[in-house]
C-alpha cells in the first residue's frame, strides 16, 4: 500500500457506506485482522518475558490511550510485580465501524475458550489457571500512516455474553387458541 503526502490512508477513495456504517475494502479488513492478532501475540509474549527490549517495541503495536496505559502498566509492573496474568483464547476478530476517513475502525474480538493463566513474577511459574468462558471485547484500531500498520488505540468495552444473538420472541404455549377459554367462559 502506498502512502500519499496528504496523510490520508491509501484506500480512502475506496470506502463505501452501507446504511449507517462505513466499509473498507477486503484487503484492508484482512490487514486490520492480521495486525490486531500480531498485537495480541506481542502483548502475551511481552507479559511472559518481561523483556525491556520486547517492551520497547510497544509503539509498533499500540497507539494512543492504549499505548499510554501499557507504559504505565510496565512502570508499575517493573517496580512492584505481584502476579502476571495472561489471557489465552482463540481470537476471531470481526472488523466493523470504520470512520469516514478509513483511518479508524472497531475490532470485535470474539474470544473462544478464554483462560487466564496467573504466574508468580520472580520465576514465572504458573500458580493458577481460571476458565473465563467465551466472550467478546471491542477495541479501537488506528492506522499509523508513518508505520503503515494498524495499532490498538483503545479498549472500548466488553460485550455482554449473548450480544450477538437475535431477539427470539417467545413461542406461543398453545398451537391454537380457543376463543372460549378464559375467565369469561
Amino acid at each position: 500500500m502506498n502512502v500519499n503526502n496528504t496523510g490520508s490512508v491509501p484506500w480512502q477513495d475506496k470506502m463505501r457506506r452501507l446504511d449507517a456504517e462505513w466499509l473498507a475494502p477486503q484487503d484492508v479488513l484482512r490487514q486490520v485482522s492480521v495486525h490486531y492478532l500480531e498485537a495480541v501475540e506481542w502483548l502475551q509474549n511481552a507479559l511472559m518475558t518481561r523483556s525491556a527490549r520486547l517492551w520497547s517495541l510497544s509503539s509498533a503495536y499500540l497507539s494512543g490511550v492504549y499505548w499510554r496505559r501499557c507504559q504505565e502498566f510496565l512502570g508499575e509492573h517493573v517496580r512492584r510485580p505481584r502476579a502476571v496474568g495472561v489471557l489465552r483464547a482463540s481470537h476471531q476478530p470481526e472488523i466493523r465501524c470504520f470512520s469516514r476517513t478509513g483511518a479508524l475502525c472497531h475490532v470485535i474480538d470474539l474470544q473462544m475458550g478464554r483462560r487466564i493463566a496467573t504466574y508468580e513474577p520472580q520465576h514465572m511459574t504458573r500458580v493458577g489457571t481460571q476458565d473465563m468462558g467465551d466472550g467478546a471485547e471491542v477495541y479501537m484500531m488506528r492506522y499509523d500512516v508513518r508505520d503503515r500498520r494498524w495499532k490498538i488505540d483503545s479498549f472500548v468495552q466488553e460485550l455482554p455474553v449473548n450480544w450477538n444473538t437475535r431477539f427470539q420472541p417467545l413461542q406461543p404455549l398453545l398451537k391454537s387458541t380457543d376463543p372460549h377459554i378464559g375467565r369469561d367462559s
